[in-house]
């Protein structure tokens, strides 16, 4: 398996906090979507998204085969720290009860606290919609209201629609 990574771009006129780019496609669905902070309290609604994600979108979000989530592994998805470890959910109301769509996350870089890495993942269904985009700018917004001025990730190098992505909102690639 091989992976490079991913990291914001050299800041530009218009780039608002040196994040991200200004094109932001938004084609969403009408259905209301919420984008919030994950609490422990979601850990049943982080289950259900991941069961609910195809093997290759797991395998992409994961950089590992993973056939399901074992309810450490979600504690450990769901262990926020309101600076340290965010994780924003985009989640709509489907059948009368709640559906979490998307997820975007952050973790401070301990040693150079202004930096963090980030993962971000959308429902198969959801996928190609703008709801990464949306995400991502909650995200980067987020990270910024902690402080953080750089977000780096990792991508396969088999993830054209992450490497995509990534590059249509002003990210740069570099070996790992």
């Amino acid at each position: 398996m091989t992976s490079f990574m991913i990291e914001q771009g050299t800041r530009r006129p218009g780039i608002a906090r040196g994040f991200g780019s200004t094109h932001r496609p938004h084609v969403c669905p009408t259905r209301a979507i919420q984008i919030i902070e994950l609490t422990m309290q979601d850990a049943q609604l982080q289950t259900d998204y991941f069961e609910g994600l195809s093997d290759t979108s797991k395998y992409f979000r994961f950089m590992a085969p993973l056939s399901g989530l074992s309810r450490s592994l979600a504690r450990v998805l769901c262990n926020v720290h309101r600076e340290n470890h965010v994780v924003l959910m985009a989640a709509v109301r489907e059948h009368g009860r709640v559906r979490m769509i998307g997820e975007a996350r952050f973790v401070r870089d301990t040693a150079r606290n202004t930096r963090a890495e980030f993962a971000i993942s959308v429902a198969d269904d959801w996928q190609g919609t703008g709801l990464a985009s949306k995400l991502m700018t909650a995200l980067e917004t987020r990270a910024s209201m902690s402080g953080v001025i750089s977000l780096h990730g990792s991508v396969l190098r088999s993830n054209e629609a992450m490497k995509c992505f990534a590059n249509r909102n002003g990210y740069q690639f570099r070996q790992d």
